[in-house]
Protein backbone atom coordinates (compact mmCIF):
# COMPACT_ATOMS: atom_id res chain seq x y z
CA UNK A 1 0.00 0.00 0.00
CA UNK A 2 1.34 3.43 -0.89
CA UNK A 3 1.76 6.27 1.55
CA UNK A 4 -0.39 9.40 1.27
CA UNK A 5 1.55 12.28 -0.28
CA UNK A 6 -0.31 15.08 1.54
CA UNK A 7 1.12 15.75 5.03
CA UNK A 8 -1.37 16.18 7.86
CA UNK A 9 -1.52 19.26 10.07
CA UNK A 10 -0.60 19.13 13.77
CA UNK A 11 -4.29 19.61 14.57
CA UNK A 12 -5.30 16.59 12.46
CA UNK A 13 -2.58 14.41 13.99
CA UNK A 14 -3.49 15.53 17.51
CA UNK A 15 -7.17 14.70 16.85
CA UNK A 16 -6.34 11.21 15.54
CA UNK A 17 -4.07 10.54 18.53
CA UNK A 18 -6.78 11.61 20.97
CA UNK A 19 -9.33 9.41 19.18
CA UNK A 20 -6.93 6.46 19.19
CA UNK A 21 -6.11 6.82 22.88
CA UNK A 22 -9.78 7.16 23.83
CA UNK A 23 -10.56 3.88 22.04
CA UNK A 24 -7.53 2.08 23.43
CA UNK A 25 -8.39 3.16 26.99
CA UNK A 26 -11.90 1.73 26.70
CA UNK A 27 -10.82 -1.59 25.19
CA UNK A 28 -7.64 -2.57 26.98
CA UNK A 29 -5.77 -3.42 30.13
CA UNK A 30 -4.12 -0.47 31.84
CA UNK A 31 -0.83 -0.46 33.74
CA UNK A 32 0.35 2.21 36.16
CA UNK A 33 3.24 4.50 35.39
CA UNK A 34 6.26 3.04 37.19
CA UNK A 35 10.01 3.58 37.13
CA UNK A 36 11.01 6.05 34.43
CA UNK A 37 7.54 6.01 32.83
CA UNK A 38 5.47 9.11 33.47
CA UNK A 39 2.26 7.99 31.73
CA UNK A 40 -0.19 5.18 32.31
CA UNK A 41 0.09 2.53 29.55
CA UNK A 42 -2.87 0.99 27.74
CA UNK A 43 -2.06 -2.53 26.52
CA UNK A 44 -3.93 -3.95 23.57
CA UNK A 45 -3.30 -5.80 20.33
CA UNK A 46 -4.28 -3.59 17.41
CA UNK A 47 -3.07 -3.60 13.79
CA UNK A 48 -0.99 -0.59 12.76
CA UNK A 49 0.63 0.52 9.54
CA UNK A 50 4.28 1.44 9.95
CA UNK A 51 6.24 3.60 7.52
CA UNK A 52 9.81 2.54 8.14
CA UNK A 53 12.35 5.31 7.38
CA UNK A 54 14.35 2.82 5.28
CA UNK A 55 11.42 2.43 2.88
CA UNK A 56 9.30 5.60 3.14
CA UNK A 57 7.11 4.79 0.12
CA UNK A 58 5.72 1.60 1.66
CA UNK A 59 3.41 0.83 4.57
CA UNK A 60 4.09 -2.38 6.47
CA UNK A 61 2.13 -4.12 9.18
CA UNK A 62 2.85 -3.93 12.87
CA UNK A 63 0.90 -4.67 16.03
CA UNK A 64 0.27 -2.30 18.90
CA UNK A 65 1.84 -3.45 22.16
CA UNK A 66 0.89 -0.49 24.35
CA UNK A 67 0.16 3.23 24.11
CA UNK A 68 0.06 6.26 26.37
CA UNK A 69 -0.30 10.01 26.11
CA UNK A 70 3.47 10.26 25.57
CA UNK A 71 4.18 7.43 23.18
CA UNK A 72 3.53 4.04 21.68
CA UNK A 73 5.20 0.64 21.49
CA UNK A 74 4.58 -1.85 18.71
CA UNK A 75 5.82 -5.19 17.47
CA UNK A 76 7.53 -5.06 14.08
CA UNK A 77 9.30 -7.66 11.99
CA UNK A 78 12.54 -5.67 11.68
CA UNK A 79 14.72 -3.53 13.87
CA UNK A 80 14.48 0.25 13.52
CA UNK A 81 17.41 2.36 14.71
CA UNK A 82 16.97 4.38 17.88
CA UNK A 83 16.57 8.04 16.92
CA UNK A 84 14.83 7.24 13.62
CA UNK A 85 11.55 8.94 12.76
CA UNK A 86 8.71 6.57 11.90
CA UNK A 87 5.22 7.43 10.74
CA UNK A 88 2.26 5.41 11.99
CA UNK A 89 -1.22 4.94 10.62
CA UNK A 90 -3.10 4.17 13.84
CA UNK A 91 -6.34 3.24 12.07
CA UNK A 92 -5.03 1.05 9.27
CA UNK A 93 -8.46 0.47 7.71
CA UNK A 94 -8.84 4.22 7.13
CA UNK A 95 -6.60 4.96 4.15
CA UNK A 96 -7.02 8.72 4.64
CA UNK A 97 -6.09 8.56 8.33
CA UNK A 98 -3.32 11.08 9.11
CA UNK A 99 0.13 9.64 9.73
CA UNK A 100 1.47 10.14 13.25
CA UNK A 101 5.22 10.94 13.43
CA UNK A 102 7.19 9.42 16.29
CA UNK A 103 10.86 9.05 17.22
CA UNK A 104 12.19 5.61 18.16
CA UNK A 105 13.42 5.66 21.77
CA UNK A 106 14.16 1.94 22.27
CA UNK A 107 14.03 -1.42 20.55
CA UNK A 108 14.09 -4.89 22.04
CA UNK A 109 14.41 -8.23 20.27
CA UNK A 110 11.48 -10.53 21.17
CA UNK A 111 10.25 -13.94 20.02
CA UNK A 112 7.80 -12.10 17.73
CA UNK A 113 10.24 -9.66 16.12
CA UNK A 114 11.22 -6.32 17.62
CA UNK A 115 9.40 -4.29 20.23
CA UNK A 116 9.82 -0.69 19.10
CA UNK A 117 9.13 2.05 21.65
CA UNK A 118 8.45 5.54 20.33
CA UNK A 119 7.69 9.03 21.59
CA UNK A 120 5.12 11.05 19.63
CA UNK A 121 6.52 14.16 17.99
CA UNK A 122 3.29 16.02 18.76
CA UNK A 123 2.49 16.68 22.41
CA UNK A 124 -0.95 15.81 23.75
CA UNK A 125 -0.35 17.41 27.12
CA UNK A 126 -1.77 20.87 27.69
Amino acid sequence: MGVAAQPASHVQVREILLRFLALSQRRCDTTRATGCRTHRRHQRTWPLAIIDPRNPACEESGALHDASVGGIAFLYRRSIDVGSIVRLRLFWSESDCPLVPAVVRHRTLTNDGFLIGCEYLISLED
